[in-house]
């Protein structure tokens, strides 16, 4: 199955690194849901990656709303435990 539209909810560790890693091979298609000042800073510079495995820096789309983003054929929920009642409900118009 091909997935034309990925959603990131969730942009911190977990969420960053397998995102970015996605990006990599899925240019534009993959789009950040963050807030505050790490939305800004992934629209600013994008997410940077230090690994092991290989360094990379990819450019990604980071919004603050996921009605704002195209309609996503697969959801990364990588939220924050604690954060999980606040993203459901603005996740669900989306999924």
């Amino acid at each position: 199955m091909e997935f034309k539209e990925i959603m990131v909810m969730g942009a911190g560790a977990v969420g960053g690194y397998f995102g970015a890693r996605i990006a990599e091979h899925e240019q534009g298609r993959v789009t950040f849901i963050a807030r505050g000042d790490h939305l800004r800073a992934i629209q600013d510079n994008g997410v940077q990656i230090l690994s092991p495995d290989g360094d990379t820096l990819v450019r990604v789309r980071a919004l603050d709303e996921p009605v704002k983003a195209p309609q996503p054929d697969l959801v990364l929920f990588t939220v924050k435990s604690y954060d999980t009642e606040t993203a459901i409900p603005q996740l669900r118009p989306v999924v």
